[in-house]
């Protein structure tokens, strides 16, 4: 009996007095799975509503529509956050009082997956594995599409890292079970995409941990919107490649001829290859050890609502026992 009571007590330590039952792994994966199908449809809809036919776009028009798609997670998943009041608190960490949400982090995101996506693209070119050529640009497309890319790449961190990540963390006692969990359900998501592979999935979810810990330990949601944007931009609207198996139809570079290679995968891109998995390894490796070296203080949304509850449960305990 005492070894059944210790059991329970020690499985009880892996959760927090403030999470919901809807806040487990299972259910946190499928609610979030749901949303991920249900702003689909709203988002086809919005973008069927807001711009042309779909058979008078021009090729620019058809990457922003793409793109823009996706407007449908933000309606779904904020309004989700706004309705449910347990979930309200969740806002706090894309708002300004989170310390890493400032301009700064927001250029030193771009960096990241600028900077990332453009040194796999150098060293594809030094190898011979792509030739590019110039074909096109403009200036208002191309800031319609970074703003379409932030959208679409916006979306998939409100869903993982903002509303996943956080009913993760108000459940579990450790901060590696959100990590882990929603970078893992993030590189699931893109099993389905055309040209899969196994270093692309695995990107995604070491691409999924670097976001986190711009998240967790930086503190830094919008650092990690920009981070995904920016590689993306970069790597589909740039230079012309693959992204997540997406061809463009319309980029500033054009990819002439392409062959496998280090840091390319011609159905994925860039982001398909094995040298990207270990660029994005190194920088993530580089993030945690800055964060836990300075002893960066973690975000955690939660803690103050847990330490209440523990506190009246104490209290309960003195008036058992007085």
């Amino acid at each position: 009996m005492n070894e059944e009571i210790t059991l329970m007590d020690r499985i009880k330590k892996l959760y927090r007095p403030v999470g919901k039952i809807t806040d487990y792994i299972p259910l946190s994966a499928a609610i979030t799975f749901i949303l991920v199908l249900v702003s689909s449809m709203v988002g086809l809809f919005i973008t069927a509503w807001l711009l042309p036919p779909a058979q008078t776009r021009s090729p620019a028009m058809q990457m922003f529509a793409m793109y823009f798609n996706t407007i449908g997670a933000w309606v779904v998943a904020l309004l989700l956050i706004l309705i449910l009041p347990g979930n309200h608190k969740m806002l706090k960490a894309a708002g300004p009082g989170m310390k890493g949400n400032t301009l700064k982090w927001i250029l030193y995101g771009i960096l990241i997956g600028f900077g990332a996506n453009t040194f796999c693209v150098l060293m594809s070119i030094l190898f011979k594995d792509i030739s590019l050529s110039f074909s096109q640009f403009s200036i208002g497309w191309c800031l319609a599409l970074f703003f379409a890319v932030m959208i679409q790449s916006g979306s998939e961190e409100l869903l993982c890292r903002l509303y996943m990540f956080q009913k993760l963390r108000r459940r579990y006692k450790s901060p590696w079970v959100a990590v882990v969990v929603n970078s893992v359900f993030f590189g699931a998501l893109h099993m389905g995409n055309q040209g899969a592979n196994f270093f692309g999935i695995a990107q995604c979810v070491i691409f999924g941990f670097l976001a986190s810990i711009l998240v967790w330990k930086y503190k830094s949601f919008w650092g990690a919107v920009f981070a995904h944007t920016a590689w993306n931009f970069t790597q589909n609207i740039l230079f012309g490649l693959p992204n997540s198996g997406v061809v463009p139809v319309y980029s500033f570079f054009r990819l002439d001829a392409a062959s496998g290679g280090l840091f390319f995968d011609p159905g994925f891109g860039v982001e398909g290859s094995p040298g990207a998995c270990l660029l994005l390894t190194a920088i993530t490796i580089g993030l945690l050890v800055y964060a836990f070296r300075n002893n960066l203080e973690e975000q955690d949304i939660w803690k103050e609502d847990e330490d209440r509850i523990l506190a009246e449960q104490a209290q309960e305990v003195q008036s058992e026992t007085a």
